[in-house]
């Protein structure tokens, strides 16, 4: 078991993770909101980070825009697909 503080430091991280993947995401598809993208990174590279987590921050950014990239592809994917599907009939 974890110890309280150590729960809470990796809730941090889950929750700043997951707030870097939907601006990315977002910016992916649509091209806008880099600014926003750009202010969610600098979270991992900050002193509190680095207090929170003994994580590469270059490597978990990278890692998690690979994520956001690949699930942003298969969506392509899957609409062009249905797009398929639909002209066939």
């Amino acid at each position: 078991m974890l110890d309280p503080y150590q729960e809470l430091a990796n809730a941090i991280i889950v929750s700043a993770s997951k707030d870097y993947m939907r601006a990315y995401k977002k910016y992916l598809r649509t091209g806008e909101g880099y600014g926003n993208v750009m202010k969610e990174e600098r979270f991992f590279f900050t002193d509190w980070f680095s207090i929170l987590s003994d994580a590469n921050p270059t490597y978990l950014v990278q890692a998690m825009r690979k994520k956001c990239e690949m699930q942003v592809e298969e969506e392509d994917d899957d609409d062009i697909d249905e797009k398929e599907v639909e002209e066939d009939e």
